[in-house]
């Protein structure tokens, strides 16, 4: 009875370290990594000795269906997931059912990602000796569908509600965007919502960036589906006072409605 006893204080202090120690662990969903995740990674791929300081890491499951007779929500399938996910499947896995591998990318595979390093894919033990070599293009490939746009300032934007961006509000704007050439810095933005009806259609910076936040808790990537609209010269004296247009996702174009609808606003003022 008192080996046993010691046996469970030894399990809860080991549990109880861990939890300590990995409690900076997938917090986010960041591409990439703190210190504490950093260290994990290069002790769980040692043998690579791969630095993964300042490296942008995808993360991946492959088929991973059950975790210690569990049902996996969102690893079942063959895809992207996020670091997240990724964190707490560790955890989950107990009876070390799933194996990690890391898969390092040369520099064609990083442009095909659209700039991912590297990406460790979760799979089951009994499916290790399929990863091949070859899996690297394939997973290089899947990562490159979508644009890569984690900002890395997240905590420091969406804060006030004046209508001027701040240099953190451009780095933010730039970096969600970065794929349509267009530079924020010195730039006006009109935050049109077209499924409202007059005023209501113009929202807020803090409201906007609250959206991008609300998206990244659980991805990787913002999608950016709103229609960025560059005004002319001549649209920017009709608007009033504003360079371009983030339009919330819609089927159609309400380009010149709105435009009418920033102008009226302006108006009154």
């Amino acid at each position: 009875m008192k080996k046993f006893s010691l046996l469970i204080l030894l399990w809860f202090v080991l549990s109880h370290s861990y939890a300590q120690t990995n409690s900076s662990l997938g917090l986010d969903c960041n591409p990439k990594l703190n210190e504490q995740e950093i260290g994990f990674l290069k002790n769980m791929f040692a043998t690579n000795n791969y630095d993964f300081k300042n490296k942008t890491i995808g993360f991946a499951a492959h088929h991973v269906k059950k975790i210690c007779r569990i049902e996996t929500i969102g690893l079942s399938g063959s895809w992207p997931i996020d670091k997240k996910q990724y964190f707490a499947a560790l955890v989950q896995d107990s009876c070390r059912k799933t194996v990690s591998k890391l898969l390092v990318l040369d520099d064609d595979q990083k442009k095909e990602s659209k700039g991912f390093d590297a990406i460790v894919l979760l799979i089951p033990r009994k499916k290790e000796k399929k990863i091949t070599d070859r899996s690297i293009d394939h997973w290089s490939e899947v990562f490159g569908y979508r644009t890569l746009n984690y900002p890395d300032n997240l905590n420091l934007v969406g804060n006030d509600n004046i209508a001027e961006l701040t240099d953190e509000d451009v780095i933010l704007f730039n970096r969600i965007y970065h794929d349509r050439g267009f530079d924020f810095k010195g730039k006006k933005i009109a935050f049109m919502n077209p499924h409202l009806d007059g005023r209501e259609s113009i929202r807020t910076k803090k409201e906007f960036i609250e959206k991008i936040k609300k998206h990244l808790e659980n991805d990787f990537l913002y999608p950016a589906s709103e229609e960025l609209e560059i005004l002319s010269e001549e649209e920017k004296k009709e608007s009033g006072v504003y360079d371009v247009m983030i339009i919330y996702q819609t089927k159609r174009s309400y380009k010149d409605q709105l435009i009418q609808i920033l102008k009226e606003s302006n108006d009154r003022k």
